[in-house]
C-alpha cells in the first residue's frame, strides 16, 4: 500500500522546503524544544523529495506550465493532501488558473513568510484564489513560528 503524504507545490524560493521540514518533525518536536526556524535546511537540485509526511515538488515544476502533468501524476500517486504556497516576500505569478481543481485531493493554501512585506497579502490571497484554492487559507512564519500549530491540526486532522 503506498503511504499518502501532504504535497506541497509552489514557486522557486517560497518556502516550500522549509515548511516540509516543520511539516515532517509533527509529532517528533515539543513545540519549544527546538525553534522553527532551526529545522529547516536548504535544499538545492530540482528532485522530488519524500519526507516523513511530505512530498515536496521542485519550484521548477510548478513555474513551467509543461511540467504540470508531472504534479498532477505525483499527487495522483502519493498525496493525501495538496498544499499551494506562496511567499509574501515576494510577488511571484507562475502557475495556472483553476490549477488546484485538477487534484483529486484536499488542498489548502499556504502563505509563508507572513511577517514580511504585509503589502503583499492581498495580493497572494488573490494567488490562491487564481489557483483555485478554497478558504481557509494559512498565514505562517517558521521564522517566528506564527500560523504553524493552526496549519498542522488542519493538515493532521484532516489526515485522520
Amino acid at each position: 500500500m503506498i503511504r499518502r503524504r501532504i504535497m506541497l507545490i509552489g514557486a522557486t524560493g517560497s518556502g516550500k522546503t522549509t515548511l516540509a521540514n516543520v511539516l515532517n518533525q509533527h509529532g517528533d518536536l515539543v513545540h519549544g524544544d527546538v525553534p522553527f526556524s532551526r529545522c529547516s535546511p536548504v535544499r538545492c537540485g530540482q528532485e522530488v523529495v519524500y519526507g516523513k509526511h511530505t512530498v515536496d515538488v521542485p519550484g521548477g515544476y510548478f513555474d513551467t506550465p509543461w511540467m504540470y502533468n508531472h504534479l498532477i501524476s505525483i499527487a495522483q500517486n502519493n498525496a493525501s493532501h495538496v498544499v499551494f504556497v506562496v511567499s509574501q516576500s515576494q510577488r511571484s505569478v507562475a502557475g495556472a488558473p483553476g490549477l488546484a481543481k485538477v487534484f483529486g485531493c484536499p488542498v489548502t493554501g499556504v502563505v509563508t513568510k507572513c511577517d514580511v512585506k504585509p503589502e503583499n497579502n492581498a495580493f497572494c490571497l488573490k494567488q490562491l484564489q487564481h489557483f483555485g484554492v478554497s478558504e481557509p487559507y494559512f498565514n505562517v512564519s517558521v521564522a517566528n513560528g506564527s500560523g504553524i500549530p493552526e496549519l498542522l491540526q488542519h493538515l493532521f486532522d484532516a489526515r485522520t
